[in-house]
């Protein structure tokens, strides 16, 4: 099975210019259900420490991974039609992670520092623990200054991360070149979030013409369709990126739509492609409140604001207020953070730092979201 996949995968890379696709090439894996689940709960196969196993136990058919290394993990007990939609998915992921402006040198970037972090060992109770600790902070904090710098008022001070990385404050070597890497990480996956929709969507696009253009005979063809109909399936709360990225995908002029892929995120797809057809024919609601919403304007304002900043906050450091090395004063935007988040933050830090860490309300609200292109 292993050959002709490799044939079929071959076949479909090179009718991928005919679609104006130009994607990574790629190697295919076959593991077994626990190595797909230890998989995509470590994030990536290189990452240099361990990452607590995952209790949840679904079904994974397929992941894709591009740091150091361009390969298509497929689940062993997939059946073989199943195996092509995920060679002709991944290739529209090859095409977009190769090509997209705030994935390729990211990803490019975190490779580099973890093949010069080979000196730490990474195992260490003390270095374990520290790495645990910014992982619960990457999930409530915004890590990444290209992102955070939209949200900060100069009133507020500089960015958290930055100030903790200067070479006066009184972290260790080690723990700064830790920083560095939960930094660098966040930064590719903070990206590849706010590249969901799109990334899922490019990928869903292009699939089924690559394969309908190959020389898959139709029976098969008949059952790769099958298999994609549970992709779009629709959620009765929330959004599912496959289908909602395919139908915005269908709403860009074929003339522009590499030149969307290369430099837009979700935020910019959304603002400008997420139309009342696509409203309408994807059906998505929210909730706000006690209500269930589903009218176009409102939909659209929460799926850009979960674009911009989903659930994380910006953390300034109030260089006025602070008194190094014994307490820090931060400033958190926005400003309606969920209080239990803001809890858990202010515990992190001052186990990390230990010192005193009080959060603040940022001084000044900013009243717009930065385009970030």
């Amino acid at each position: 099975m292993f050959f002709i996949l490799e044939q079929y995968k071959k076949e479909l890379i090179a009718l991928a210019d005919s679609h104006h696709l130009i994607p990574y090439d790629f190697d295919i894996q076959f593991s077994s259900p626990s190595r797909m689940r230890e998989l995509q709960s470590r994030g990536y196969a290189k990452r240099p420490y361990k990452i607590p196993d995952s209790n949840e136990s679904f079904y994974i058919a397929e992941l894709y991974d591009f740091i150091g290394v361009n390969r298509l993990y497929l689940n062993e007990y997939n059946n073989h039609s199943l195996n092509l939609l995920a060679i002709a998915h991944a290739i529209g992921h090859a095409d977009f992670i190769k090509h997209n402006k705030w994935i390729n040198q990211r990803a490019f970037r975190l490779n580099q520092i973890i093949e010069h972090g080979n000196d730490i060992d990474f195992y260490e109770t003390d270095k374990l623990n520290f790495i645990n600790k910014l992982l619960t902070l990457s999930k409530h904090i915004m890590m990444t200054e290209e992102f955070a710098n939209q949200y900060i008022n100069k009133r507020d001070g500089i960015n958290l991360i930055d100030y903790l990385l200067h070479e006066e404050f009184p972290l260790k070597t080690w723990e700064k070149t830790l920083l560095r890497l939960i930094r660098s990480e966040a930064l590719v996956f903070e990206m590849t979030y706010r590249t969901k929709i799109m990334n899922e969507g490019w990928a869903c696009y292009y699939q089924m013409p690559l394969l309908k253009s190959s020389s898959i005979d139709q029976d098969e063809l008949l059952r790769i369709i099958i298999n994609e109909s549970e992709l779009y399936r629709h959620y009765r709360y929330g959004i599912n990126p496959y289908t909602l990225g395919k139908s915005i995908w269908s709403e860009v002029p074929d003339v522009l739509k590499r030149q969307v892929m290369k430099n837009f995120t979700d935020y910019e797809f959304i603002q400008k492609y997420y139309t009342e057809a696509v409203h309408n024919q994807e059906q998505i609601s929210i909730i706000d409140g006690d209500l269930l919403v589903d009218e176009f304007h409102k939909v659209k304002a929460n799926l850009l604001k979960s674009a911009a900043l989903g659930d994380q906050v910006v953390l300034t450091v109030d260089q006025q207020l602070t008194s190094p090395p014994n307490e820090l004063v931060l400033r958190h935007t926005p400003k309606s953070s969920n209080p239990h988040s803001l809890k858990t933050i202010k515990t992190l830090l001052q186990s990390l730092l230990n010192m005193k860490v009080y959060l603040k309300a940022s001084r000044l609200q900013k009243s717009t979201i930065t385009n970030y292109s």
